[in-house]
Formats: C-alpha cells, structure tokens, sequence
C-alpha cells in the first residue's frame, strides 16, 4: 500500500440521525490501522477502528474503492452514558442498543442489519417513553415483528414494515392499550402529510372522551387526505359503535356509524365525537 500507520481519533461529538450527543465521560475516542492506496484508484481500508463509548466499545469498518465505499458498526452502546450536545425533542435516559449495522454507498446507497433495543427510556418531547424490540433493516425496508413503545399508560404493540422513500410507508398491525383521548391529547396533525399507513388496529382499555371503550378494531389508512378508520367495531360499558370515519389534516371529523348505545346521553355523545366544535 502507499500509505499504512495507526490511526487515532477524538471527538466531543458525534452524530445519530438528528441528534448530537456526547459521552458524559470525557471525549470520544478510537485507535485502529489504516491502509490506502492512491493509484490506480483510490481505496482505503480500515478492517477494525475500535471507538470507546465509555463503558462499551464499537468496532468499525471502513473501506473505500474508487467511488464504492462499505461501513459497518457492530456493538453495543449504553445510552445512559451519553447525553445530548444541543437541545432537541428527544433526550436518551438509559437503555441500550445493540446490534450490526452496514451501510454500502456509491451510486445507489444500501442498509442493512440488525439492532436490539433493550429497555430504552428517553424523554420525547418533555414525556419519558420506554422502547424494547428487535429491528431487521433491509435496503429500504426496516421490520419489526415486536417493537413495543410505552409512554403515560398507553402501550403501543407494533408488528410491521416500513418502507423508506420521500413519503415513508408503513405496513402492519398496532396493537393499543390504555390510549386516552381528550382535550390536549390530538396534538399536531401534521404528521398525517409526512407518511403513509395502511394495515389493521386493536385498541384495548380505551377512553375517548370520557367514554370507556373495553375493544376495538378497524383497517387503518394513513395518507395526505388525513387518517381513515374503516370497518370499525367499538364495544364497551355504553354499548357499541360501527362503521367508518375519517379525521381531516385539519383537524376535522367526518363519520358513518352505527349505534347500539344505553346509558348514554347522546348530547355528551356527540359533544364527544366532535370535540373541536363549539357546544
């Protein structure tokens, strides 16, 4: 090779998707050999850059041929030594990830791996929220056949594919438990424009709007014309509801139900499906 000697690095910082975070431990370090050639073509090789994340260690790979390059990342990090470098929504408490990531780059770029999540909690806008499941990534696609999320006293089961692109899709099955709906509750509706969605739902313990909801299922479609609940059959204390509804970006409701209610005054009852609206 043209050139082959140690290499050492060290940083404050480093960079996970949009978060900056930084090791509560002191700088961020890593000692590995590099090797590379400037011609014919240009390459690079660096079979082993241990960086330390104090208390765990990741061993990286790297090289390059011309304009194709290969990255991979496998280990384990403690996300409780870590802490951000700049404000954002999502804060790391503690937790860990680990797993092997690689990245193939040149003219189309290519993921893929496998990543454990084990006991995550994180603070997501104010709110601590606890992840734990197993990611398979796949070129465009990242699957889960058990990714829980729990935060407040709801628990999000989610089984499924998402497929990534300029307007993600996913596809699957979300199991709920323990979502409360209420005033304050809708929060941003803006979402409903950045992806899209199609796949069955279950909700179990539910309250919307004071209503107890014991069970509920529906197909599920999410896209830029809002979020669409079609074959819905809600069961509970006052009775039962079936049919389809659709909640607008704007924030809008519109629906076709059946209703089998007792003890219910419809007043309140439809109070509750259009919350925004003035009494």
């Amino acid at each position: 090779p043209d050139v082959e000697g140690d290499l050492t690095i060290s940083t404050r910082t480093l960079s996970l998707f949009d978060q900056r975070l930084q090791s509560k431990e002191g700088p961020i370090t890593g000692r590995g050999i590099l090797r590379a050639q400037l011609a014919p073509v240009t390459t690079l090789d660096i079979p082993d850059l241990a960086v330390e994340l104090k208390p765990d260690v990741l061993h990286c790979q790297i090289g390059m041929q011309g304009e194709q390059s290969r990255y991979k990342v496998a280990g384990k990090v403690s996300l409780a030594a870590l802490q951000l470098a700049a404000k954002a929504d999502l804060a790391p408490l503690d937790g860990s990830v680990s797993g092997v990531l690689t990245i193939d780059a040149g003219p189309h770029t290519r993921l893929g791996g496998a990543l454990d999540l084990r006991r995550i909690r994180l603070l997501y806008k104010g709110k601590p929220t606890a992840l734990s499941g197993l990611l398979r990534i796949d070129g465009d696609r990242i699957k889960s056949s058990s990714l829980t999320i729990k935060q407040d006293q709801m628990t999000a089961d989610i089984m499924g594919t998402l497929t990534l692109g300029d307007t993600p899709v996913l596809t699957g099955e979300l199991a709920l438990d323990g979502l409360k709906i209420g005033p304050g509750s809708g929060g941003d509706l803006d979402f409903l424009q950045k992806f899209s969605a199609h796949g069955r739902v279950t909700a179990t313990n539910l309250s919307y709007y004071g209503i107890p909801i014991a069970y509920g299922a529906a197909q599920a479609e999410v896209g830029k014309k809002g979020l669409r609940l079609v074959n819905m059959d809600l069961s509970g204390p006052p009775g039962t509801i079936k049919g389809s509804t659709l909640l607008n970006p704007d924030g809008s409701l519109a629906y076709d139900l059946n209703l089998a209610l007792r003890d219910t005054s419809m007043v309140e009852f439809i109070k509750a499906l259009t919350p925004s609206a003035s009494p």
